[in-house]
């Protein structure tokens, strides 16, 4: 009777020392494949880099943008009367906070309604975003000479919404964000209940400015100057507002810190304070280098304080610094983020392309892994009919060339993701300055080293799959057949 015995196996150490041995024997095409997998995971982790940083970056000057802004909205309720157009704008642009909460109260609108009225204007000023990133061209065969607000007031004409969404649908272009059929369906009670809040807020308005005292004791207060807060808070209450002790607390330093600002960016412009720049080795006249300089130069900062205000209180040397430091990170927010909106969007416009960029990168380095396990399979046949007649089974024979594959993925994937990570961050920082290395992401990142790398490796498996198991599957008198 035959007896068969189980095949003895290869220490994993010995297998690993024959695929090396392989590699370095076929050193030339095993350097091109390399570089072949270097590449696509380099250009996967330069994305994946790039784009945590860019996330960061957003998020970072959003948040200084947003607190800025946060002041700027509250004091703008008590500016103007809004028209529609203007409350459109309010509501879809700025978040929630304590200038959302007096519009709602004011419009008398209950907070689902207003919450649904602000999703609505959302939607519409997305639309309205849409039509002005239009060419020309493409603007003029939908909506004619009108402007974003006279076309979307000329939405209440069911023909004209009609005819717009008909030339909309033919459009070979980019889609807005949102879906226009559901959007612009709903547009004419939209556009009736919007002008009916902005009715409510004015005749609002009208009363609180028909009550003197309470217009200056906030006048007062937006200017940073001391007032009597219990009074400024009856007043509100008399006229149905309700703002929270806490909230009156984040705002009146938002009011001292937008004093602070103002004071500051007209003291700069001092004639004595030019006259000491022209002394230093800049000889800059800027007002934003002047605060820049107060920074770093004492003899600057203490000439600012000696200059400060009385009436705004006492200045010091950490006064000024720490005034110019906040006026300096919104004006660098507002550069920077104006710089990834030109550059990237809004964040959702880019995903698609660069989704199919790495794809066909992806899709590249298959091909030329499986292209070169091909080609390493057709230059071994004799090995592996040595192999096989020595007894080697057919999983040992394909596992030894997926091993192989490993190898390279693996050696491939840590030179990819050192070179993409270096260019990745070095490019976003030679865009955006120091504001990218302050922003930048430790953790994320190196998730997306390990990520891209742990992608080589798999793709290079994969793609090693068919040629290890057409390897596998050849015969001895096959192989020793093939000159």
């Amino acid at each position: 009777m035959l007896e068969i015995r189980e095949q003895p196996q290869l220490p994993l150490g010995r297998q690993i020392g024959i695929c090396v041995d392989g590699l370095h024997h076929r050193l030339a095409r095993s350097l091109t494949t390399l570089a072949v997998v270097s590449l696509a995971v380099a250009f996967l982790a330069n994305i994946l880099a790039e784009g945590v940083v860019v996330t960061a970056l957003r998020n970072r000057t959003a948040a200084i943008e947003s607190r800025d802004a946060c002041f700027r909205q509250f004091a703008d309720v008590f500016a103007a009367t809004p028209d529609s157009e203007a409350l459109l704008k309010k509501l879809a642009m700025s978040d929630s906070g304590v200038s959302h909460e007096i519009f709602a109260k004011a419009s008398g609108l209950k907070q689902s309604e207003w919450s649904y009225l602000r999703a609505r204007a959302r939607r519409e000023w997305a639309i309205l975003r849409w039509l002005d990133a239009l060419s020309p061209g493409y603007r003029r065969s939908l909506v004619g000479a009108r402007s974003g607000g006279e076309a979307m007031k000329a939405m209440n004409d069911e023909t004209f919404r009609t005819t717009f969404l008909d030339k909309a649908r033919k459009m070979n272009r980019s889609r807005p964000a949102v879906s226009l059929d559901e959007t612009l369906k709903a547009h004419e009670l939209f556009r009736r209940d919007l002008d009916r809040a902005s009715e409510e807020i004015g005749r609002w308005l009208q009363g609180w400015r028909s009550d003197l005292a309470a217009q200056e004791a906030m006048a007062a207060f937006l200017d940073g100057r001391q007032v009597d807060m219990t009074a400024l808070n009856q007043s509100c209450e008399r006229h149905g507002l309700s703002i929270k002790d806490d909230q009156w607390r984040e705002l009146s330093g938002l009011a001292i810190e937008a004093r602070d600002a103002r004071t500051l960016a007209a003291l700069v412009r001092d004639p004595t304070i030019t006259q000491a720049l022209r002394s230093s080795k800049s000889a800059s006249l800027d007002p934003a280098r002047a605060m820049e300089e107060s920074l770093t130069r004492a003899d600057l900062a203490e000439l600012l304080a000696k200059r400060w205000p009385a009436e705004n209180g006492p200045a010091t040397l950490q006064t000024v610094q720490a005034s110019a430091g906040r006026l300096i990170d919104v004006r660098r927010a507002g550069e920077t983020y104006a710089r990834i909106t030109e550059r990237y969007g809004d964040g959702e416009e880019n995903h698609g392309s660069i989704g199919w960029l790495i794809t066909l990168s992806l899709l590249v380095c298959v091909v030329g892994v499986t292209n070169a396990m091909f080609v390493s399979v057709l230059e071994r046949f004799r090995e592996i009919a040595t192999m096989k007649c020595l007894g080697a089974m057919d999983g040992f024979i394909g596992s030894l060339f997926v091993m192989e594959a490993a190898i390279l993925g693996g050696v491939g994937g840590l030179i990819g993701v050192t070179g993409g990570l270096i260019i990745g961050v070095g490019r976003m920082t030679w865009i955006f300055g120091t504001a990218a290395l302050d922003s930048l992401p430790w953790t994320e990142i190196l998730i997306c080293g390990i990520l891209a790398s742990l992608t080589g490796v798999l793709v290079t498996c994969l793609a090693a799959a068919y040629p290890a198991f057409r390897a596998a599957a050849l015969t001895p008198m096959a192989a020793m057949r093939v000159v």
